[in-house]
């Protein structure tokens, strides 16, 4: 797991590759994180703690993160995508 966003005054972290990791929440906010392994996935997460006393800036890395890693790339006619016809699979959390 890598930081991407935290709460004002919360270092960052990282875990190690194979090795168990213990992160304390103990400082109110949003907290962004990614899994730098399946970063292709786009495996990352979202943990609020009390008030989201810094979601503007942790909705501004979301969005950053949720952007196709195709678009970073630009287009070009060697640079292509495989896309499906089928609407991306959404899901709500309850």
């Amino acid at each position: 797991m890598q930081s991407k966003a935290l709460p004002d005054g919360v270092a960052d972290f990282l875990s190690e590759d194979g090795k168990d990791f213990t992160l304390k929440l103990d400082k109110e906010g949003v907290y962004v994180y990614t899994c730098p392994p399946h970063r292709m996935m786009n495996m990352s997460g979202v943990i609020q703690v009390g008030k989201p006393v810094n979601k503007a800036k942790a909705q501004a890395v979301v969005d950053e993160l949720e952007k196709p890693r195709h678009a970073e790339q630009g287009s070009s006619e060697k640079n292509t995508c495989s896309r499906s016809n089928k609407p991306p699979h959404k899901q709500k959390v309850v």
